[in-house]
């Protein structure tokens, strides 16, 4: 898990390298709608491949449930990051994972916002950064390093990590009027 100093000083560093600007405009909406459509596309594929129909024979797109997994993760991220009105500009995949440990983990407010639907919102603040980070991993992993057909268990993980992320952040996003 990211530490506290290791956070603050490579935020600092993507804000100062334009990697990060704030007090900008995000369009919110946007983001969740893409973060919905990857999710809807990673439980598509997920089905398509387990059933292994008529139309794709013996192929499984395991690999791309984990891809689309991961992106419904990082939209929604970047969704959530309009409440502070951070946008990330470059180096999007590392920017959004320290932008959302600095403004909602550290400060402790992803907490605040969890309190009024989980009970350990300390416990539930810390999984969902560490959804992040390990889904961002497997996605590198995953995509780039092994056959499609030999992630079936790691691509079910996946899946259900980003539907829990993506409802979490969903009802932080509803209560905010975001969406």
């Amino acid at each position: 898990m990211l530490q506290p100093k290791e956070i603050e000083e490579k935020y600092t560093e993507l804000v100062n390298n334009n990697a990060i600007i704030e007090n900008t405009t995000v369009l919110s909406n946007l983001k969740f709608s893409k973060a919905e459509n990857d999710l809807a596309l990673a439980d598509g594929l997920l089905k398509i491949s387990i059933k292994k129909n008529a139309l794709f024979g013996n192929k499984t797109f395991f690999d791309w449930v984990i891809v689309a997994s991961y992106f419904s993760i990082f939209h929604s991220t970047q969704a959530l990051l309009g409440l502070k009105k951070v946008k990330i500009i470059k180096r999007r995949h590392e920017a959004t994972l320290f932008a959302f440990a600095k403004h909602f983990i550290t400060t402790k407010e992803l907490e605040d916002e969890l309190f009024f639907i989980y009970e350990n919102v300390e416990n539930k603040a810390k999984e969902l950064l560490d959804i992040f980070e390990e889904e961002k991993r497997k996605r590198g992993l995953f995509q780039y390093n092994r056959l499609s057909r030999e992630n079936l268990e790691p691509a079910k993980e996946s899946l259900n990590n980003a539907k829990k992320f993506v409802d979490t952040i969903r009802f932080i996003l509803s209560k905010n009027n975001m969406i």
